[in-house]
């Protein structure tokens, strides 16, 4: 049981950092220090520190880093379309090994002939070498884990292709969470060399196809574009981790990057931007990136921007070739916009994949009710472990 009154103090000390950090004083300093940034300067000064840099920053782009774009004019008529996935993980308690992907798709019609098309496709998954991934070294890796979430993302953005080449009028599709498949950074490299090529394969089929592909994070937790104004302020504080006694910034900017030190971007840019607007677009310092090129030798280097939706501050990933084809730029900024005020604040294309997706509780006890049933029929008996079992019932 949760004793509450022990964590009052430290609630209180909350409070007041939050309070500390909503000085109008500072958020004035910083918005203006945004306004006059400029691109080479600050990639400059990123460029020179960046091998020392502890944490990810966000490199400028030909866009200046303070820019601010209104929402360009949406078609009337255009498909949204979007998928998402969940999983049951192999079960340790349980006398068998199986892993069940779903895969939830939603392609939303507006304009003159709306529709909506609304499935999910359930994979069962028992073979040994279906529940594990073998590199062209002959390394094993169980499908757990981070590895499980790789292989989930992965089977979203393929049956997003799919769902994207269904249709010939304007059209963005969209999935949830990060292009960069950021648990690949901890992974040995052969299982990189596996994976990327599978996953850079996917983003070039959108770009034959002539459809733009995006990610959409609500309530981004990253800092890169903070930690970039912190570089500009002092290199030298961000390599140490601390401003005290720093001997090449001022007292006052050595206090203003101190207390930008915990904010996220969002909050950031939810001071700055307003309804509708989107962020200059920012490229990602992840090592991962560099590896982000297709068997063919194109580019799919993932970029991003912030977007006020009008609820909240988003943050909207996609490829290179998205982000600097103004066509498809301002396809993804107008077409979210409209997506986000059609859903109050939120796309309803992810909310309907998102939906399609879910593994209820009562599916689970379906899945293993058929497994069940299924070993019993072979004479087997389907004994869980007694730390499951005592989970189940609980006793005195």
């Amino acid at each position: 049981m949760l004793r509450i009154e022990n964590l009052a103090e430290a609630v209180d000390a909350l409070a007041a950092q939050t309070a500390h950090r909503a000085r109008a004083a500072y958020w004035d300093q910083v918005l203006h220090l945004l306004q006059r940034l400029e691109s080479a300067q600050l990639a400059e000064r990123i460029n020179r520190v960046k091998d020392r840099i502890p944490w990810l920053v966000a490199r400028p782009t030909a866009e200046p880093p303070g820019a601010r774009y209104p929402a360009p004019p949406s078609p009337r008529d255009y498909v949204a379309v979007a998928t998402d996935g969940s999983h049951m993980a192999p079960d340790r308690h349980s006398p068998v090994r199986f892993l069940v992907l779903n895969i939830g798709k939603a392609r939303i019609r507006y304009g003159a002939h709306p529709r909506a098309f609304l499935s999910s496709a359930g994979t069962f998954l028992y073979r040994e070498e279906d529940l594990s991934l073998r590199d062209d070294k002959g390394n094993v890796y169980p499908i757990e884990g981070a590895v499980l979430g790789i292989v989930m993302a992965l089977e979203e953005l393929r049956a997003l292709v799919q769902e994207a080449d269904e249709e010939k009028i304007p059209v963005m599709a969209l999935r949830d969470g990060s292009l960069i498949f950021w648990p690949l950074q901890s992974e040995e490299t052969p299982l990189q060399d596996t994976l990327l090529p599978q996953i850079t394969r996917a983003l070039r089929q959108f770009h034959d196809m002539g459809v733009p592909v995006a990610s959409y994070i609500s309530y981004p937790g990253a800092r890169d574009v903070v930690n970039s104004v912190r570089v500009w302020l002092c290199g030298s504080c961000v390599r140490r981790g601390t401003c005290e006694g720093c001997e090449e910034c001022t007292a006052a900017e050595a206090e203003l990057c101190t207390w930008l030190r915990p904010m996220r971007d969002r909050e950031l840019f939810a001071a700055y931007l307003n309804p509708g607007e989107r962020s200059a677009i920012f490229e990602s310092s992840s090592a991962l990136q560099t590896r982000y090129r297709d068997p063919w030798g194109m580019d799919h280097r993932i970029q991003f921007f912030y977007l006020h939706t009008g609820k909240e501050i988003a943050r909207v990933e996609a490829p290179i070739w998205v982000m600097q084809n103004p066509r498809y730029r301002d396809r993804i900024h107008g077409l979210l916009v409209d997506q986000c005020r059609r859903g109050g604040g939120y796309p309803p294309v992810l909310q309907e994949a998102h939906e399609q997706a879910v593994i209820t509780v009562e599916d689970r006890r379906m899945v293993e009710t058929l497994v069940e049933q299924a070993l019993a029929r072979e004479g087997i008996a389907y004994v869980r472990s007694r730390k499951d079992w005592s989970k189940r019932v609980r006793g005195v």
